[in-house]
C-alpha cells in the first residue's frame, strides 16, 4: 500500500499571503491605532487641565470681589430664584415704583458702602425715593455674576451682581454709573414663603 504523504506542514499559498499580510501591515496599523490612542488621552488631558484652571481664575476674580471665605464649591443650582428680589429692584428704579422698591428689603436690612458708613432700611428707602423724584427717567442694565452658598445658613445666598445705571435730569443731562459690582445677602423667610434682601454692599469696584 503507498503512504499518504504528511501535507500538515506545507503553506498553501493563501497561508503565506495572510502571514505576509500580517507582518507587513501589523506594525503600521499597531502604531497608527497606538496614535490615535495617545491623541484622545491628550485630548482629556488638556480639557480636564484647561477645566481646573478655568474654575481657579473664575474663583481668583470671585476672591478679589468678596473675599475667598463666599467662594462656593460649585454654583448653587435649586429651584428657588433667589435672584428675584434684585431684578425686583433695578426693576423698580427703571419704573420709580418705592412700594415695589421698598418691599424687597427686610425690616432689618442694611447698606454697607466702601467707606464703611451704613444705611438702614429707612435711609435706604428715603434715599430711592429722592431719587425718584430728582430724576426724569432711570435705565438699569445689570447681570447675576454669581450665587454662592453661606456655609451653615442654607435660606440665604451671597450673590454678585453687576449693574450700569443712567440717570437723566429734567434738564436731559445725565449721570451714570457703569460697571459696578455689589453684593446682596438674600434671606428666605420659611413663614412668610418670601425672599428678602438683608444686606448690600455697593460700589465694591468697578469691574474690568
Amino acid at each position: 500500500m503507498q503512504e499518504i504523504p504528511n501535507n500538515s506542514n506545507k503553506q498553501t499559498p493563501i497561508t503565506v499571503r495572510i502571514k505576509w499580510f500580517i507582518a507587513t501591515y501589523f506594525p503600521i496599523l499597531n502604531k497608527f491605532l497606538g496614535g490615535i490612542l495617545i491623541i484622545i488621552i491628550g485630548v482629556w488631558v488638556y480639557n480636564e487641565v484647561n477645566r481646573q484652571e478655568t474654575t481657579y481664575v473664575l474663583a481668583e476674580e470671585v476672591s478679589e470681589v468678596y473675599g475667598e471665605e463666599a467662594i462656593p464649591e460649585e454654583v448653587v443650582q435649586d429651584e428657588i430664584d433667589w435672584g428675584q428680589p434684585i431684578h425686583n429692584v433695578f426693576y423698580a428704579w427703571e419704573n420709580k415704583d418705592i412700594d415695589s422698591y421698598a418691599n424687597q428689603w427686610s425690616e432689618y436690612s442694611r447698606q454697607i458702602l466702601p467707606s464703611g458708613k451704613i444705611r438702614t432700611k429707612s435711609e435706604i428707602i428715603a434715599r430711592a425715593s429722592k431719587a425718584f423724584d430728582n430724576y426724569n427717567k432711570i435705565d438699569a442694565s445689570w447681570r447675576i455674576l454669581n450665587v454662592a452658598a453661606i456655609h451653615g445658613l442654607p435660606d440665604r445666598r451671597e450673590i454678585t451682581v453687576l449693574y450700569t445705571m443712567i440717570f437723566e435730569k429734567t434738564d436731559g443731562s445725565t449721570q451714570t454709573e457703569n460697571d459696578i459690582m455689589e453684593v446682596y445677602i438674600i434671606d428666605k423667610d420659611e413663614v412668610a414663603n418670601v425672599l428678602k434682601i438683608i444686606e448690600n454692599r455697593d460700589y465694591i469696584k468697578k469691574y474690568q
